[in-house]
């Protein structure tokens, strides 16, 4: 009895270890003309994927959108913009329709899947989380990948860390705010890394 009991807990826990995916850090930007996705517009997202054992990029996305019909610029947005034209500029070339944009981005997030599991992080989260999440569902394409409701905030792990390492954690990065999706999120996601590494969290508690 005692051998067929530990017989099956060996194979369940074969089982468990085969189905545990690895985590992988998908942190990310947006850029908007609003603060508002009901009535403002995603202009481009920008997506950087972080093995957490190597600390390497392993996939990048990057996409323009063209705006939804109907809603408004933001007039105070615009005036930001206004201070970097050269960074805004960049967001009205080869600009996509959401449900094209959403639909290569979902593709990938299939292929990703396959290996490892997807923490979503951003900084700060709500902001960065309640466009993407609005605009990707409201995309209408099949075999869309489910992205659930958990988006981890970057701003909020940062606030666990003395005022001097974090200032060095930017430095390291030459972190700022860049306004382009893409290197935004990756600064975001080298600095993620580094304050999940200094708390001693566990990537599969994430």
């Amino acid at each position: 009895m005692n051998e067929e009991r530990g017989s099956k807990e060996r194979i369940t826990k074969e089982r468990v270890t085969k189905e545990r995916k690895q985590p992988l850090l998908a942190s990310f930007d947006v850029e908007t003309d609003g603060s508002n996705p009901l009535s403002n517009s995603l202009l481009s997202i920008g997506f950087t994927f972080h093995d957490f054992e190597t600390k390497q990029v392993i996939q990048t996305f990057y996409c323009n959108f063209q705006g939804w019909e109907g809603k408004q610029q933001d007039p105070d947005t615009m005036k930001f913009w206004e201070k970097f034209p050269e960074q805004y500029n960049l967001l009205m070339v080869d600009r996509k329709k959401y449900k094209d944009g959403f639909k290569e981005l979902s593709d990938l997030f299939h292929i990703l899947s396959i290996k490892y599991r997807l923490i979503f992080i951003a900084g700060p989260s709500c902001f960065d989380w309640m466009f993407f999440k609005s605009y990707y569902e409201h995309s209408i394409f099949e075999n869309k990948f489910p992205i659930g409701y958990a988006c981890r905030c970057l701003s909020t792990l940062l606030s666990f860390v003395p005022k001097s390492i974090r200032i060095n954690m930017f430095s390291q990065h030459n972190a700022g705010q860049l306004h382009y999706a893409l290197d935004d999120a990756l600064n975001q996601g080298n600095i993620a890394l580094d304050v999940i590494d200094f708390l001693h969290i566990d990537p599969d508690t994430l």
